[in-house]
């Protein structure tokens, strides 16, 4: 039997490196861009929501990313922790009994009014009415807030200044700058014009 001849097989000459004289240097121009970048691009094929052109882009995204839903969990927890943190400040203010387990309890009834209020008004907060809502809350929960501190008994003032207080920042954080400022002055001329101390 005839053995067959093997060619031997050619060992591959290795590709010599790459230098840097092989690559093409340009200096950069540090004029705005002649073509579209990769963000423009980006922002041309992004689906638009028919009802965010009145939102900013981050606002939109946010919507798309959370949901009213994980939106008003996420608002619900921190007023929660500032009712109940305004409800055992009074308490230390007047020097009374500080019972935690009442507070607590008072917070989790609370909840769900709050979580309902921020599911219903916050994605809507860039209304010009829910601006105009979120002033007049803001300037009658103050100015209340202020007369109670100085005119009516401490039990008043325990039992109502906490939610009272809780609704004006959470009118302050929902409004624009302009009108939280606005509602301050209002706030404040009020004080002054009836001789009330913020003390």
């Amino acid at each position: 039997m005839a053995r067959t001849k093997r060619t031997p097989t050619k060992t591959p000459t290795p590709t010599p490196p790459i230098t840097y004289t092989e690559i093409p240097l340009k200096t950069p121009t540090r004029g705005a861009p002649s073509g579209n970048t990769l963000i423009d691009i980006i922002e041309a094929h992004r689906p638009v929501h028919p009802s965010s052109s009145t939102s900013s882009p981050n606002e939109q995204e946010e919507e798309e990313i959370f949901g009213p839903g994980m939106q008003a969990i996420s608002l619900t927890v921190p007023f929660c922790m500032l009712l109940g943190t305004f409800d055992y400040l009074v308490h230390l203010q007047y020097r009374q009994e500080v019972d935690l387990e009442e507070i607590f309890w008072r917070v989790v009834k609370a909840s769900p009014a709050i979580f309902t209020i921020n599911y219903t008004i916050h994605p809507r907060r860039n209304w010009i009415s829910a601006q105009l809502l979120f002033f007049l809350i803001s300037v009658a929960a103050g100015c209340w807030l202020v007369r109670a501190v100085n005119r009516t008994g401490y039990y008043a003032v325990m039992k109502r200044a906490p939610q009272v207080g809780t609704l004006w920042i959470w009118a302050a954080v929902e409004m624009s700058l302009v009108p939280v400022l606005v509602s301050c002055a209002v706030v404040g001329g009020f004080s002054w014009y009836f001789g009330y101390s913020w003390v």
